[in-house]
């Protein structure tokens, strides 16, 4: 695909990305929902601030199809993984020798990949105590572990391109404020109100209440959030946010401006729906279950079509792309102290030892 649509296409998602920081958070999580439902999504909001440990118990699934019209020869592409441990955090052990004993972890975990032709997988166990992180070898069973911080200040991460920082591991930083949010949107030349009337667009954002399940020995109340992109592909406010996109590319670049109706007419062709889901325990107010889903359908069809019209031939028809995600996490548990400790025997590896494993 001409790396000009990519640019368009990379510019257009994150001012989408955007568009939940410039619109009020709670107006967004309550759309549709009554008064009483929205006192639940709130208060479990709030009380996730009061976590401080659980087991967690989760599942991810990725598939990706039709590659093969892009690439010749390209398989299948197919990730899963599985896994359970508990988890802890305690600000008071972050100390600032030290930010990573805040956090306490133990996982063992599962994982396959196949690319059509081929497929590994296998299984790990780490743990996280003390700032220090610890890996077992599956096959000799040995632990080996090396400091977090020790590890970050020698630069090796950057080096591999794996940026890192005592926030990320915590969990710190999530969405954009809206503040980051208004700065974003200014160094591509728009403004809030350019993009905060996206999320009423009808249709584009459904919120839902399922029937109460019972599951962990409590009533569960279930929530359902989903990211439709049909309508807002198909509005009047989308088309003018793409000319907004497009006059500021095409001052930089003029060219550019050919290919907004493609990228548009590739949008409105294709299917994308982003969903998540959550289950609050009617005892505790607490998550008690999360889940995100990714599903989307890649027509390119219309712009082979296109392309044959301009050229004066028939379009070949091309098969779609698909792309599903879908990532499930339990946490039970919530608030229970866990036991986690160094494992008996680990050798601790300097950082200069892991660089040169890392380079190799």
């Amino acid at each position: 695909m001409n790396s000009r649509i990519v640019k368009l296409v990379l510019a257009l998602m994150l001012v989408l990305i955007l568009v939940p920081a410039v619109s009020a958070q709670d107006d967004l999580a309550c759309m549709g929902l009554s008064a009483d439902d929205c006192a639940i999504l709130q208060a479990a909001s709030a009380n996730s601030a009061n976590m401080t440990s659980f087991i967690v118990n989760f599942k991810f699934n990725m598939a990706l199809t039709g590659l093969a019209m892009l690439a010749p020869g390209a398989g299948d592409i197919s990730i899963s993984a599985d896994g359970a441990g508990p988890i802890a955090f305690d600000e008071a052990m972050a100390m600032s020798d030290n930010p990573y004993g805040a956090l306490t972890m133990a996982m063992d975990a599962n994982g396959s990949f196949s690319d059509g032709t081929s497929t590994d997988g296998g299984s790990a166990s780490f743990v996280i105590v003390d700032g220090n992180f610890y890996l077992q070898d599956p096959t000799s069973g040995q632990w080996i572990g090396f400091n977090l911080q020790e590890v970050v200040e020698s630069g090796i991460l950057e080096q591999n391109g794996i940026p890192f920082s005592p926030e990320m591991l915590m969990g710190g930083g999530g969405a954009p404020s809206a503040a980051d949010a208004t700065a974003a949107l200014s160094m591509l030349g728009l403004s809030e109100s350019d993009v905060a009337g996206l999320s009423s667009i009808p249709g584009f954002i459904t919120n839902a209440r399922l029937a109460d399940e019972s599951m962990m020995e409590q009533t569960m109340y279930p929530f359902t959030t989903t990211l439709d992109f049909a309508p807002l592909f198909a509005s009047a406010e989308f088309d003018k946010l793409m000319n907004s996109i497009l006059q500021l590319a095409a001052a930089d670049d003029p060219s550019v401006a050919q290919f907004g109706p493609m990228v548009t007419m590739l949008l409105q062709n294709s299917q994308l729906t982003i969903s998540t889901g959550q289950w609050i325990g009617a005892n505790d107010m607490f998550v008690h279950r999360f889940t995100f889903d990714i599903n989307a359908v890649i027509d390119l069809s219309a712009l082979a079509g296109a392309a044959g019209g301009a050229s004066g031939g028939n379009a070949p028809s091309l098969p779609p792309i698909n792309f599903d995600v879908h990532l499930e996490m339990d946490f039970n548990e919530i608030n229970v102290p866990v036991n986690v400790v160094a494992p008996e025997g680990a050798t601790i590896v300097p950082a200069s030892s892991l660089m040169s494993d890392l380079g190799n």
